[in-house]
Formats: structure tokens, C-alpha cells, sequence
């Protein structure tokens, strides 16, 4: 009986350490995929929130960055100067646990002028490397301003907004709060967004 116990006691203790080995090249394996995948204008939507909504979203402005309105406890009352960029290694670790949904605008020219239309609204009036704008994080039905903002109205906007004459965007989207992971819904059918994997 005792032996049976010892034996039972090194089988699990090694199925343990197993799995933690697994379980760690998993997550490596998954951020080289991730960084590898995500390119400027995709748009990155977590199922985890932060900030008062279900869910998180965000996009990514170059090969590298992404910009976000972040959000956090107490965002009831404003968060001021919440708009930030990431390094997309950044992102990847602090969403690992929650995964990462990777979607593409299917033309690469609104999807270009969308990413571009959000840093310079949302971070540097130039494209720059330096924040020189500062959004409060307060959800809001104000589809028309961009202070305050919260993480999918900075999407929806840059959408809607920075893609010139083409309609991307419903009209639907105005006096509503927008929940990050519906954001996919509110593409035109032309439009309509390419899932690249979860993460």
C-alpha cells in the first residue's frame, strides 16, 4: 500500500512538471505567432475588460505599436491621459491569460488610413513618436468627439471617421456605447473583417 502511494506521489509530481514545461513553451510558442502575425492596422480585441465594458480592444498603429485606451478601476470618474501606445511583445504579455483576437480589414488602404487617422487623433498630430495628446478614459454616447473616449470608440472613430468617402462603418453606431467584442458587427459587409486567429 505504502509503495503504491510512493509510486503515485513521483507519477503526479512528474505530470506536473510536464505540463509546466508544456504549458511555458505553449505561451513562447504563442508570442512568437502573435508578433509575427499582428502588421499596422490590425485591430486586437481581448475578452477580458478593463475598463467598465466586456471586453478590451485596441490597434495597432505600426509593425510594432499598438494604441489603446486602456482604462482601469475607477473609471467611472475619468481616467485623464489614458491613451497610450505599446510595444505589441508588451501587449502579448499582459493578455496572455486572456487571448487575443487578431482581426484585418480586408482592403489595406482603409485599413491604412483607419491606423493612421487614430495615432494622429489619439497620440501625435504628426504620426510621432512622442505623445503630445491626452484622452480622459470615460465611456460616453458621443460618437463625434474624441475627448473623452474609451477603447472601442477610438476603433469605431477611426473607422467611421478616417477613411475619407468610404462608408466602412453602419450609422448604427451613433448614441450607443459601442462593446468592444461586438466591434466586427458594425462593419459594412464589404468591409466585413478577417479573422486571423486567437492568440
Amino acid at each position: 500500500m505504502a509503495r503504491n502511494k510512493q509510486l503515485w506521489y513521483i507519477i503526479d509530481t512528474q505530470e506536473s512538471i510536464f505540463k509546466g514545461r508544456i504549458s511555458k513553451r505553449s505561451t513562447v510558442d504563442n508570442k512568437r505567432r502573435f508578433v509575427n502575425t499582428v502588421k499596422r492596422r490590425d485591430i486586437l480585441v481581448t475578452g477580458r475588460g478593463i475598463g467598465g465594458l466586456v471586453g478590451h480592444v485596441a490597434i495597432i498603429t505600426s509593425d510594432n505599436w499598438v494604441l489603446e485606451m486602456k482604462g482601469r478601476p475607477g473609471w467611472q470618474n475619468g481616467i485623464k491621459s489614458n491613451n497610450r501606445q505599446i510595444n505589441k511583445y508588451d501587449w502579448f504579455e499582459e493578455h496572455k491569460s486572456d487571448w487575443t483576437t487578431v482581426y484585418s480589414c480586408p482592403d489595406g488602404n482603409v485599413a491604412r488610413d483607419a491606423a493612421s487617422w487614430a495615432d494622429r487623433k489619439y497620440y501625435n498630430p504628426q504620426n510621432g513618436a512622442k505623445k503630445v495628446i491626452h484622452v480622459t478614459y470615460k465611456i460616453n454616447t458621443d460618437m463625434r468627439s474624441t475627448n473623452p473616449s474609451y477603447c472601442s470608440k477610438l476603433i469605431i472613430q477611426a473607422y467611421y471617421f478616417g477613411t475619407g468617402k468610404r462608408k466602412v462603418i453602419q450609422d448604427a453606431i451613433f448614441d450607443r456605447i459601442i462593446v468592444p467584442t461586438t466591434i466586427p458587427m458594425y462593419f459594412r459587409s464589404s468591409y466585413k473583417l478577417i479573422n486571423k486567429g486567437k492568440f
